[in-house]
């Protein structure tokens, strides 16, 4: 028989065959999670004590971010530790929709992001080239009471960067200046990155020089985006 599915809230969306509902296979895997065993010997099968047998002996279905079903071995509920691991995992894939998402989840399981939630998937934003977004994300940050860092205002810059916009990337390292967070290497190249990509050379030594003044030591990608 075909699969069909089983709505919210149990099962998440997980395709599930008519017949394992009608045999209770769905309330053994919920007592062996939960380790009732004596429910499942009480109220199923013959055919189902072999099924939850099996579970006890094999992993179980654990939802991420809610305590409930995902594949792997038994676990409490996804930390934020956990949360900021998979944000990044999402922005290295370059999957900015499902690093956001993992934001709301996060939020949505009562926990509060951090520094490194937002740097991260604002950091996913300007890989994206999303300068829209990770303005939204930073602003969500400063309004969550988390204070912005180099990371995250870099992360802003890298954005304008890949979009060329110079004013744009200016302006956010100015406005980390004047938060008293000072330029670092990655934040002066995002900049000097921005003007090189609309061919302004003038403008990108001058980021150069201000660099080099301000006692920041310059890498080869620094060098070579003047460079080119």
């Amino acid at each position: 028989m075909a699969n069909t599915t089983v709505a919210e809230p149990w099962w998440g969306g997980l395709p599930v065959s008519p017949e394992m509902v009608f045999e209770s296979v769905t309330v053994a895997d919920v007592c062996v999670a939960l380790g009732i065993m004596a429910l499942v010997w009480s109220t199923c099968s013959p055919a189902v004590k072999r099924r939850s047998l099996d579970l006890c002996a094999a992993p179980i279905l654990k939802r991420p971010g809610h305590g409930g079903w995902k594949k792997g071995h038994r676990t409490e509920p996804l930390t934020l530790i956990d949360f900021n691991t998979q944000i990044n995992q999402y922005a290295q894939e370059g999957k900015l929709d499902k690093a956001e998402h993992a934001v709301r989840r996060l939020q949505a399981a009562g926990l509060h992001g951090d520094a490194v939630t937002y740097s991260t998937v604002i950091n996913a934003c300007a890989r994206a080239g999303n300068i829209t977004r990770a303005e939204k994300w930073f602003k969500q940050m400063v309004e969550s009471g988390v204070a912005g860092n180099a990371i995250s205002y870099s992360s802003v810059i890298n954005a304008c960067a890949r979009e060329g916009d110079i004013a744009r990337a200016e302006l956010w390292l100015q406005r980390m200046q004047d938060d008293g967070i000072d330029g670092n290497t990655i934040s002066y190249s995002s900049v000097i990155n921005a003007c090189a990509k609309v061919g302004n050379v003038a403008r990108a030594e001058h980021w150069l020089q201000t660099l080099l003044d301000a006692g920041v030591e310059a890498d080869q990608v620094t060098y070579n985006s003047v460079i080119n």
